[in-house]
């Protein structure tokens, strides 16, 4: 295919193909967000994520990446702009900050993804996260990755068509990071339309299977 048409969709029917650019999943539009202070956090940006991509966040502390995935969730309004999103909130995964979800539960890890999936807890080693020797370890001491890869199993467990994640990132060693990027990778391939959102500190590499699949939107910091 030439160049300027990847990323298109190829229609044949009666005569000569077409070629359309697909509707994004995920859509900002001239998004702007100032403070309950009146501080402008970021102003007019356009992105967009397809089937199959990797839309990565990224900025400093107090750029307004996490107010941006509120934004689009809906779950607060912004200045001016447009979020249009085809996935139903039902089909949305979302995994917050650790420290939202550093609570106390009298489980074992392999209970916690009995609980949050319809899924055999062995069903855990497609993706890679979480070894099957892991899994009897009490969430209560668990290591912060831990508890991360397990709840990331389970929301790919649940075959999400967005998947948006607030700092997969903290608590990880690279080698860990390297294994949660390799499990992104395969989720993307599923045949069902599905995309990745992911607010990170610093760029992942769009190189091996993930070459072209990652756009990247970078917060700069307030603005006064």
């Amino acid at each position: 295919m030439p160049a300027c048409l990847e990323g298109l969709t190829k229609t044949c029917e009666s005569g000569p193909c077409l070629y359309m650019k697909p509707t994004p999943l995920l859509e900002a539009s001239e998004l702007s967000y100032n403070t309950p202070e009146g501080r402008e956090l970021f102003a007019q940006l356009n992105f967009g994520v397809n089937h199959g991509q990797i839309l990565v966040v990224t900025g400093p502390n107090g750029s307004g990446k996490s107010t941006l995935l509120r934004l689009l969730l809906k779950d607060a309004p912004a200045k001016t702009g447009l979020v249009r999103c085809t996935v139903k909130r039902a089909k949305i995964g979302l995994l917050p900050q650790l420290q939202n979800i550093a609570f106390h539960l009298p489980l074992q890890l392999r209970d916690v993804i009995g609980l949050l999936t319809r899924a055999h807890p062995a069903d855990a080693a497609r993706f890679s996260l979480i070894q099957e020797s892991d899994l009897g370890k009490a969430w209560n001491t668990a290591s912060g990755g831990e508890r991360q890869r397990t709840l990331l199993t389970c929301l790919l467990l649940n075959s999400p068509e967005l998947l948006i994640l607030d700092e997969p990132f903290n608590h990880l060693d690279p080698s860990s990071q390297a294994i949660m990027l390799e499990a992104l990778s395969t989720f993307l391939k599923g045949g069902s339309p599905r995309a990745v959102v992911l607010v990170s500190h610093k760029e992942i590499p769009s190189s091996g299977e993930l070459q072209g699949k990652v756009v990247t939107v970078k917060l700069m910091g307030e603005r006064t």
